[in-house]
């Protein structure tokens, strides 16, 4: 879920025969799906029907992505404090009607006349309401309008299904066509809603699904309790049960919150950049066993270009230090759209339309 990422697409050149027999095992199993939210660049995808809710979830789960969706779609407008709470819990209410859960437009109108409601509507006031579809509307009428209009509805299931060659899906989700961080990273958190509605209707822990985000920080800050902080602990938590792993990753300690990312089972720490950092490592790091955390936090201040310490108490007991190969790709400045499109082929259009 990073731009730089779509350089998947094309492995680059250099590191000796090892490195080229790697390329080439990538190339004969991954197929590499460049998916482009507000764009034709790569594979359009989009919040069309805004999401599918499954009778056989059970109520928390539902609640939990009904909430996530209704504050991505709040977090694109300008709702008065005053009730915002009541408007967050007003839309996930109408998230649950057939129309509103259908399309932004359909939605629109639930939220003005709540005519499929079974019960009281959380906001009562018709004036609230009328303003609250106006500001609503304003997103179907912006530049991001497509995003809810135009486009393959990004679903879980359709990314995890094997390909016409047999190769393993790698989908990559290219979002400079959705402008700014924020709109970026409300769209980020409808796809992690997505990812534990499906995971909980998984029936196994054989491996399905792995999630890679790149700078966690917006969605796990150290201070408040989003629905998108709920959806990364959920994937935390419950994931290995159901057959999805997380990969989340920061640069900056100072960015999360640090007691979440504790909760992870394996801790890959690279090169720490302040005092904080350090004693946040310490916390985080097991005790005893005559490990010294406080020596190997110290170590990781220093420590080189792909050395790691890698820590998984059920897995090994101490944490161990790894030095990582140089990685496939050569992330330098991120694709635009002329790239996409050029490493997006017909073959693949035609698989996805």
């Amino acid at each position: 879920l990073r731009g730089d990422l779509a350089q998947l697409a094309a492995p680059g050149q250099g590191g000796g025969e090892t490195a080229e027999l790697r390329r080439r095992a990538w190339v004969e199993r991954a197929e590499v799906r460049l998916l482009t939210p507000g764009s034709d660049a790569g594979l359009r995808v989009s919040l069309h029907p805004l999401w599918a809710p499954d009778v056989a979830l059970d109520e928390p789960t539902r609640r939990l992505c009904r909430v996530a969706m209704a504050e991505a779609l709040l977090g694109g407008v300008r709702v008065p404090d005053a009730w915002g709470d009541l408007a967050r819990e007003y839309l996930a209410q109408v998230l649950d009607t057939p129309s509103g859960a259908a399309s932004l437009a359909g939605l629109i109108a639930q939220v003005r006349q709540p005519t499929e409601l079974r019960v009281e509507p959380f906001v009562r006031s018709r004036t609230r309401r009328d303003a609250l579809a106006e500001l609503l509307r304003t997103l179907l009428e912006g530049e991001q309008g497509h995003l809810y209009t135009q486009g393959r509805r990004l679903s879980v299931s359709d990314l995890v299904e094997p390909t016409p060659s047999g190769k393993v899906p790698v989908n990559v989700l290219w979002m400079p066509g959705l402008g700014d961080a924020r709109t970026q990273h409300r769209f980020v958190a409808t796809v992690l809603s997505d990812v534990c509605a499906w995971m909980s209707r998984q029936g196994s822990s054989a491996p399905k699904l792995l999630v890679y985000l790149d700078e966690i920080g917006p969605f796990l800050p150290p201070m408040g309790e989003s629905s998108a902080k709920q959806l990364v602990l959920r994937i935390l938590r419950e994931g290995g049960l159901h057959g999805v792993c997380g990969v989340f990753c920061t640069r900056n300690f100072t960015e999360v919150d640090y007691k979440v990312l504790a909760q992870a089972g394996t801790l890959v720490l690279g090169r720490l950049g302040s005092t904080l950092d350090k004693a946040r490592v310490r916390k985080m790091l097991p005790s005893g066993g005559g490990f010294d955390a406080a020596g190997a936090a110290e170590m990781l201040t220093t420590t080189g270009v792909g050395r790691f310490l890698v820590s998984n108490v059920d897995r090994f007991g101490a944490p161990r230090v790894l030095q990582a190969r140089m990685p496939l790709t050569q992330h330098g400045r991120p694709w635009g759209e002329d790239e996409v499109r050029k490493h997006t082929t017909e073959e693949l259009r035609r698989n996805w339309s």
